[in-house]
């Protein structure tokens, strides 16, 4: 039996009509994902008319949770869907609802590799049986590994995760210089979505806790990860001394609730780090206190500190950074600005989590 394989994209072109009728790209052709893999076009055209294009589209690949029989074309862009999700069962309503409103705006697909080739260094599908194409909520095409976690917790299924790459603390120099320069001026829409980029790649590290114990901070876990679907950090200060905070943002809402305490351990004893998080009903754990050093990527060096990432987001980012940088000339005219979400404050925080990330090291 070939091996089950998750990949996401986000919903640029959804379509979200009256009675549930919902047409979006599951598969987008000729995209490098977190895995190092391309699906070539003409991938899905063989399984598309073993089964008359006709699909399970579930919520977030989980069998017992249906929500419509989608009808799956190949066209110029990828894999098409086109659906009438089911409003008599409460999970149609709900994902319904998400798509009208924009906080479900991610797609999926379940699916095993046939036949594949590899080209400098990139896998291409040449052609993928197709099992079901799923709908998920905002942030997961951007972190596949919590993806595959989620769908993991959910339904008991074991797909597998992305590779691991490594970010060193040159990578996250390069980051933080860049982002001070976007600082002291409006953002064009590329910056911006940069920014935003780099905001998103850095949940893969604040949130997810496989990688603890961290070496140098101690943790203090005060709800689960998987109940939410995206994060920020803060700091605040407890008898003069800083603490950092991990924010999540839970699932199919707008509130945010704190999930997470870190301390870094030069500032923090264990102790007093263990009291702190016991009063507020936390599970604590102590830093390891060992660096955490990798090789994963062929630029680093066991003298080059670096952090193991499921995704190779936060790399792509900063090389994308520092580009602009380089290639940043003089000043532009107003007409080719504009105020963006993304401010200063916004940097900022960025640069924090960035910061936060360099003291695993």
């Amino acid at each position: 039996m070939r091996l089950r394989q998750l990949r996401a994209f986000r919903l640029d072109d959804v379509q979200v009509a009256d009675a549930g009728h919902v047409v979006f790209h599951s598969s987008i052709f000729g995209v490098k994902d977190s895995y190092e893999t391309i699906f070539d076009r003409g991938c899905f055209s063989k399984t598309v008319n073993d089964h008359s294009g006709m699909f399970p589209v579930v919520w977030f690949h989980n069998p017992t949770e249906p929500i419509a029989l989608g009808n799956h074309v190949e066209d110029a862009k990828g894999l098409r869907v086109e659906a009438d999700l089911d409003l008599e069962v409460e999970t149609g309503r709900r994902v319904y609802s998400g798509l009208r409103k924009g906080y479900i705006d991610c797609a999926s697909i379940a699916f095993s590799c046939v036949t594949e080739a590899r080209e400098d260094d990139i896998m291409h599908f040449r052609e993928v049986e197709l099992w079901e194409s799923s709908l998920l909520t905002r942030n997961f095409a951007s972190n596949e590994a919590a993806l595959v976690d989620e769908v993991r917790a959910r339904t008991g299924i074991d797909y597998p995760r992305p590779p691991v790459v490594a970010v060193t603390e040159s990578d996250l120099r390069s980051m933080i210089e860049a982002l001070r320069g976007l600082q002291r001026r409006e953002l064009t829409d590329a910056e911006a979505t940069l920014v935003t980029q780099c905001s998103t790649a850095l949940q893969t590290m604040i949130a997810p806790e496989e990688g603890r114990p961290y070496p140098n901070e101690h943790a203090c876990r005060l709800q689960a990860p998987s109940k939410f679907s995206d994060f920020r950090r803060g700091t605040r200060k407890h008898e003069g001394k800083v603490y950092s905070i991990i924010f999540g943002k839970l699932k199919d809402s707008d509130d945010w609730e704190e999930q997470a305490y870190r301390y870094a351990k030069d500032v923090w004893e264990a102790a007093d780090a263990r009291a702190h998080c016991k009063s507020h009903d936390g599970s604590f754990e102590a830093a390891s206190g060992e660096a955490a050093r990798s090789c994963a990527l062929g630029n680093t060096s066991p003298e080059s500190p670096s952090i193991a990432l499921p995704s190779t987001a936060l790399i792509a980012v900063q090389r994308e950074l520092a580009a602009a940088r380089a290639s940043r000339g003089p000043a532009r005219p107003p007409s080719e600005t504009r105020r963006t979400p993304i401010i200063a404050p916004d940097i900022h925080a960025v640069i924090t989590d960035l910061r936060a990330l360099g003291g695993r090291l």
